[in-house]
């Protein structure tokens, strides 16, 4: 997607209604939550209200200024904050088990259905 913006400071944002329309039609699962400029309207608008219901994402209305300054380009009053699967060293992971209060490690693959863990 060519809306996507990262840096250091900010999680990784996907902009533009479009854009966050796709993402949440196709994986809602990445979204963390959807930013929505107050006031915005239109059917773009409502069908990522929809969505983000539907599937559970969390959003919230916030004023222009704090879509511009979390992505300084061309927002369209739409910000999707993107979870971003990070990777962890085997040996980093079992020092992690060994110094929790419940050393437990659960492996899964190819679950498509949370329901089903």
């Amino acid at each position: 997607m060519d809306n996507e913006h990262q840096s250091k400071e900010t999680p990784l944002l996907v902009a533009g209604r479009k854009p966050v329309l796709e993402i949440l039609s196709n994986a809602p699962e990445r979204v963390e939550g959807v930013l929505l400029q107050k006031g915005a309207k239109g059917g773009p608008i409502e069908r990522i209200l929809e969505l983000c219901r539907q599937r559970g994402v969390r959003f919230r209305f916030v004023e222009r200024h704090e879509l511009d300054r979390q992505f300084p380009g061309n927002h369209q009053g739409v910000l999707a904050d993107i979870f971003e699967a990070g990777y962890t060293e085997l040996h980093e992971l079992l020092q992690t088990a060994r110094q929790s209060p419940l050393p437990l490690l659960v492996a899964l693959d190819q679950v498509l259905d949370p329901g089903n863990v």
